[in-house]
């Protein structure tokens, strides 16, 4: 026997709580987070809802913000160049 799918307002609901859920945690979203929520599999939610990931979901997640260069040279990284040099 066959469990009914959710319709597409149930999985937009999903998708929201779990962007909702997810900045206020300070998480990046995911569609594993959204599969649990809703108590389906993995395959089955991207061959049946992979239109509300690409225009609901994938826009609302958040860029990630590379790492910050630093702006001078610690002791160690000069060392570390001195030897280089060295060799």
């Amino acid at each position: 026997m066959k469990r009914a799918l959710p319709d597409a307002d149930t999985v937009k609901a999903a998708i929201d709580a779990v962007l909702e859920e997810a900045a206020t945690r300070g998480h990046r979203p995911t569609g594993t987070a959204i599969e649990r929520r809703l108590g389906i599999p993995h395959a089955t939610f991207h061959r049946h809802y992979a239109d509300l990931i690409d225009t609901h979901f994938r826009p609302h997640i958040p860029a990630t913000v590379p790492p910050m260069v630093q702006a001078e040279s610690s002791g160690a990284d000069e060392r570390r160049e001195a030897n280089l040099a060295r060799l």
